[in-house]
């Protein structure tokens, strides 16, 4: 069974319907009973078009979804990934998470990605989002040793992609990460594959991430 490795830091930060009323003139004692009859005919189908018109208002208009993309809609995002990876919804505390298939009998890594999110982020730069997060993780990880840092743009949105190497028990990773800041929301992806697999790994590491979009 293979070995799944991921790591991931989330910075601590603070924590009708409208009524339609009808004009009825006052009517003679003679004509009461079939001007009632008629104006309740015609109120009764009024409300029916008001009715009509409210729910075609008030029915949203379905979004297109593209085949082969995954939707998160609670935390309005999505991305591709490959169809042959499995991926699972709030694995340790992740949105999401896939990871690859096994390449062999003898395969006992998991090269995988995984996307997590938090609110609180409103008045928080990406540069600033960035160094919460790398002060959490320094202490925490062994060997954290950053390759590069780089300033890239996906799908319209700023981003933070470092990439880094860490160990992980007995197991040398390289893994990238990326960071993003939209208004009060916060995103980070992580990609992880062993120091052997990560040459093989990276350009679809990076084809995934640059999938990221918001919803």
């Amino acid at each position: 069974m293979k070995k799944f490795f991921s790591f991931f830091t989330a910075a601590s930060l603070f924590f009708a319907l409208s009524a339609c009323s009808l004009d009825i003139g006052t009517k003679s004692k003679t004509d009461d009973s079939s001007t009632t009859k008629k104006d309740t005919t015609t109120e009764k189908k009024d409300v029916e078009k008001d009715e009509a018109k409210d729910e075609v208002k008030d029915e949203e208009t379905p979004v297109t979804k593209e085949d082969g993309r995954y939707y998160n809609e609670t935390k309005g995002f999505s991305l591709v990934f490959p169809e042959d990876w499995a991926s699972e919804e709030g694995f340790m505390g992740t949105d999401v998470s896939v990871t690859s298939p096994m390449e062999s009998d003898t395969d006992m890594f998991a090269e995988n990605m995984n996307v997590v999110s938090e609110e609180g982020t409103e008045g928080i730069s990406l540069q600033e989002y960035y160094d919460l997060n790398i002060a959490n993780m320094e202490p925490l990880v062994a060997d954290f040793t950053v390759v590069d840092l780089s300033d890239i743009t996906i799908n319209g949105l700023d981003s933070k992609r470092l990439e880094y190497s860490a160990t992980f028990g007995e197991v040398q990773v390289h893994n990238y990460a990326w960071f993003f800041v939209v208004g009060n929301m916060g995103y980070v992806i992580t990609a992880t594959a062993n120091n052997e697999t990560f040459a093989t790994y990276k350009n679809q590491f990076n084809t995934i991430a640059n999938s990221f979009k918001l919803e």
